[in-house]
């Protein structure tokens, strides 16, 4: 595998049943945030690096990918994706606010003839208004069925939907961040990224997918797999960003998850790894029934910001 931002500009290879290694290009697709419209909104954004990083979409498919074949990750927010690179499957992940740019990126790669696949929420959620501008679908989590996509890839036998059901988080391997470490640049250096806990969640808030996307039920990552994230985003020199509140729930135990992860944290910085955090995404309702001694672990850990979301619960 290769984390270099490039793959080169040798004349892609059609697909052919002969078991060819595959080349990918990841594509993350532009999108417009709200500070992007009202830039005296920026002088007030608590982060070093506004754009910040790209979602774990791409890292967790990525880290599935057999070996053997060739890997480049692009960011279309830093620098917009350049058609004429070469690929045999471009793959692209995106949500709402960057579905336009997404199909629009795929409508000009199927023009030219490529092979498009598509997931993330948006295209799990929408696939009737998705399925048109892609060659085909992955609806639902990906770790599960990105390999079998591929093993299709090469033995011109792609099916038009593929539909991933959410398994356990800690038989999945770690993501691959380096796609992302590598390819920041100038201007682009995000400070903290987000560490996943687990995936689904319990609750039935009116404006929110996730339940429906990833299930009811909570998933959560191995310890093996946190602790090895956590090191390679601590030698990169970054802060790590807790972006689940589903952490603080009662619901499968996940309070008590979390006080346990955060002692494991704490036990880490005592042993000399020098973790640190930006912050915890939470809603008002869940910081309301908070207890004072998770509150006291958080800071001790030095979690001291809550990056608060209002106006949906």
């Amino acid at each position: 595998m290769c984390g270099d931002a490039s793959i080169g500009r040798a004349q892609a290879r059609r697909y052919t049943p002969n078991g060819d290694d595959v080349k990918i290009a990841f594509i993350y697709p532009n999108f417009e945030r709200h500070a992007d419209s009202h830039p005296e909104l920026k002088e007030f954004v608590p982060a070093n690096e506004y754009l910040g990083p790209p979602s774990m979409g791409i890292a967790n498919v990525a880290a599935t990918t057999p070996d053997g074949h060739e890997i480049a990750y692009f960011d279309d927010r830093v620098e917009a994706f350049d058609y004429d690179t070469e690929a045999d499957v471009y793959a692209l992940s995106f949500f709402t606010p960057a579905a336009t740019r997404g199909m629009e990126l795929c409508d000009e790669l199927l023009k030219r003839g490529k092979t498009v696949v598509a997931g993330g929420i948006f295209p799990s959620m929408m696939p009737d208004e998705v399925a048109p501008h892609v060659s085909s679908l992955v609806i639902g989590e990906g770790e599960p069925v990105w390999a079998q996509l591929l093993e299709d890839i090469e033995k011109g036998q792609l099916k038009p939907r593929y539909h991933g059901e959410g398994g356990e988080l800690g038989t999945y391997p770690p993501p691959r961040l380096d796609l992302y470490l590598g390819a920041e640049r100038e201007g682009h250096h995000p400070d903290d990224y987000p560490l996943q806990l687990s995936r689904g969640c319990p609750m039935q808030c009116d404006a929110c997918v996730l339940p429906i996307h990833l299930g009811r039920k909570m998933r959560f990552q191995s310890d093996e797999n946190l602790i090895y994230t956590m090191k390679v985003l601590t030698e990169a020199g970054k802060l790590i960003s807790f972006t689940e509140d589903t952490s603080v729930t009662f619901a499968y135990g996940a309070r008590r998850k979390f006080r346990t992860f955060l002692e494991l944290c704490l036990e880490l910085q005592q042993g000399g790894l020098p973790l640190r955090f930006s912050y915890l995404g939470i809603s008002m309702p869940m910081i309301l029934h908070l207890d004072d001694d998770l509150f006291n672990l958080l800071a001790k850990t030095g979690i001291d910001r809550f990056y608060l979301v209002g106006g949906f619960d």
